[in-house]
């Protein structure tokens, strides 16, 4: 069977963008994007790879071979243009971070590792919860039965949507004074919930913040939780008030998502903890590279 290998770019991108990723699509023909697409004779898509190259890295940003078409090597060759037009372009490393369920995760890492790469180091794992589970037994009986979740005495809780320029710059500041580096109060307007993400201070201490993501009507993410360790039990507060909002406020979401890192370990285990380790561990997350000689 005879394969066709081409760039990848905006004139033939259209039949290709159900093997994209959004993200990987709104890359193609940057200056510093290369891509590539395998089909067959007849022009139909069987898979492409997209990479961005920045400073002497090059990253994997999408890489899709059709089920039926695997095991035919197309990804082998693939990773082969990749790796050729990363040495024309002096490129010192290539970079892939990986986002999988585990059994997937240990197919690809298998394929990785016969194209050389090697693991760099765990990033972190997906956690999804069911926040009804959660609510079942310490939820309901502590604190819905109240009118309004617990908040301490001089705290005060701010929607994203409700922060004033003062709170933004407490946010900021805390960034990099209060927080972890790797910790960020996620000002991305474009995709969050404004409504149902909050900043939790303390006059002008920045107590924490956790916000969230709508995937599907029924789906949510969390993509950032954070307490600030000089407030003790600050974690179980807020993680206690955002599922009082999405009980009372969004009653349609049945699923949450949680990314957690090492270096967020400690939400982690709250999380794991209060919902009685009731959960399913969606997706592992390990970072791949390959140096070039």
């Amino acid at each position: 069977m005879n394969y066709i290998f081409e760039n990848l770019n905006q004139n033939n991108i259209n039949q290709f963008l159900k093997l994209l990723l959004p993200s990987a699509a709104a890359l193609i023909d940057a200056p510093n994007c290369s891509a590539w697409f395998v089909s067959l004779n007849d022009k139909t898509p069987l898979g492409c790879l997209v990479a961005l190259n920045e400073n002497g890295h090059s990253y994997l940003r999408n890489i899709f071979i059709s089920p039926t078409f695997r095991r035919h090597k197309l990804a082998t060759q693939l990773f082969n243009l990749w790796e050729q037009d990363c040495k024309s372009k002096k490129i010192q490393q290539l970079n892939c971070f990986v986002t999988l369920q585990q059994n997937e995760l240990e197919i690809f890492s298998k394929f990785l590792s016969k194209q050389n790469f090697r693991v760099e180091k765990f990033q972190g794992e997906i956690f999804t919860f069911n926040p009804y589970t959660i609510l079942k037994s310490k939820f309901i009986q502590k604190t819905l039965a109240r009118k309004t979740p617990y908040i301490p005495k001089n705290w005060r809780v701010v929607r994203y949507i409700n922060l004033s320029a003062h709170d933004l710059t407490l946010l900021r500041k805390s960034k990099s004074t209060v927080f972890p580096e790797d910790f960020d109060f996620d000002l991305d307007f474009q995709h969050l919930e404004l409504h149902q993400s909050f900043a939790f201070f303390c006059k002008d201490d920045v107590v924490g913040y956790i916000t969230q993501r709508r995937i599907t009507k029924n789906i949510a993410s969390v993509p950032i939780f954070a307490a600030n360790q000089s407030y003790r039990g600050a974690g179980l507060i807020i993680l206690k008030y955002y599922m009082f909002a999405v009980h009372f406020e969004t009653p349609e979401i049945f699923q949450i998502k949680c990314h957690f890192t090492p270096k967020t370990e400690t939400g982690r285990n709250l999380f794991l903890h209060y919902t009685e380790n009731k959960f399913l561990r969606h997706s592992l997350e390990y970072s791949f590279n390959k140096q070039l000689p």
